[in-house]
């Protein structure tokens, strides 16, 4: 979930922390202890929060000696209730994306501002109360449907990672014929399209993998605290794992006119030149683009309109899939079943 949106929460959150009455205000102390638990913010990022929120609502603060405290001016929180469209609109707009990343009862604390959005936003006159019938988020890719995924068991890990402690579990293997119990010490969670994937180490094991959420069942919090895990950098994992930013390569392809043009209007990246046409009618592709699995797959998706001259190891993978699909299709003979097993590639065989 982009930071953008856990900002908004938390913000959200806040406010409707801030008492009511002015005569009652809250100190900065004592909003960043219930802010912490769901948002782990640090207290500097509540003050500047404060900061920024009292410039658009109606906060005043005081001070008493070395701290400050928050509250309404009066009337100033029923103003927020009635939020103009702008507002209500870019509530409705965040909710699917906070659904997918906040525990679930930090989600519901907020919910009802979102019901109330949707609310006000049919009251309003003009365009914007009409807005949500008349725009549409399409993704840029094929989107899986969601597994069926256990909220109780969505509610369990976000409180063991809030908590810091391990988790009691059973665990179903990707063809479900085989299911283990296995204490987990969890590291961190990972939305990866419309599947929920938990990063923990497994019984007296060391080795970080990824354990599919949905594929988890029996779950039960333990009071046993997780083993000291400050050197895990999930940032590193991710990269190490092939689903993160793992460096930049030079990609040089001759692309067919219609992707060209494609890339002239939204480039793939700002480092990007296209000559031509050559006397084929292929234009030359030249950008710098990371090497990662999510821009391998744009290529594969392209199809006959590109072919990859460098870098070297990527024209190597595509070869060799392209040979696979000519043996799936019975376009050369399948001479080799051990060939067809060393080039697949199954992006998410590291997950167990």
């Amino acid at each position: 979930m982009p930071n953008d949106y856990l900002t908004f929460a938390r913000r959200m959150e806040m406010l409707r922390l801030i008492p009511e009455k002015p005569s009652d205000p809250i100190s900065t102390t004592l909003l960043h202890k219930k802010l912490e638990r769901d948002y782990r913010c640090t207290k500097r990022t509540v003050e500047r929060d404060l900061e920024s929120l009292s410039v658009a609502y109606q906060l005043y603060t005081e001070t008493n000696g070395r701290s400050n405290s928050w509250g309404f001016v009066a009337g100033g929180k029923q103003l927020l209730h009635r939020s103009n469209s702008a507002a209500a609109l870019s509530f409705i707009l965040a909710e699917p994306y906070l659904k997918q990343v906040l525990p679930s009862h930090a989600f519901r604390q907020i919910k009802p501002q979102f019901e109330e959005a949707k609310s006000s936003l049919k009251k309003f006159s003009g365009t914007m109360s009409v807005w949500p019938d008349r725009i549409r988020v399409l993704p840029e890719t094929k989107q899986l449907l969601p597994p069926e995924q256990c909220e109780a068991t969505w509610e369990i890990i976000t409180e063991a990672l809030l908590q810091n402690k391990q988790l009691a579990v059973s665990y179903a293997s990707r063809s479900h014929q085989d299911t283990k119990q296995l204490n987990l010490t969890p590291l961190a969670l990972v939305a990866k399209g419309a599947t929920h994937y938990l990063v923990a180490t497994a019984n007296d094991y060391t080795t970080p993998y990824i354990y599919a959420l949905h594929r988890i069942a029996d779950v039960r919090l333990t009071d046993a605290l997780c083993p000291d895990n400050s050197n895990f950098d999930i940032d590193d994992f991710l990269r190490n794992f092939g689903w993160g930013h793992s460096g930049d390569i030079e990609l040089i392809a001759d692309i067919s006119e219609s992707i060209a043009s494609r890339l002239q209007e939204t480039p793939i990246s700002h480092q990007q030149e296209i000559h031509g046409p050559a006397d084929n009618g292929r234009y030359r592709l030249t950008a710098i683009v990371p090497d990662d699995q999510e821009t391998r797959w744009w290529v594969y998706g392209l199809n006959e309109h590109i072919r990859v001259e460098a870098p070297e190891h990527w024209v190597e993978e595509f070869a060799s899939k392209a040979q696979t699909m000519a043996k799936l299709y019975g376009v050369i003979p399948d001479d080799s079943e051990a060939a067809d097993s060393q080039s697949d590639n199954n992006a998410e065989s590291p997950v167990v």
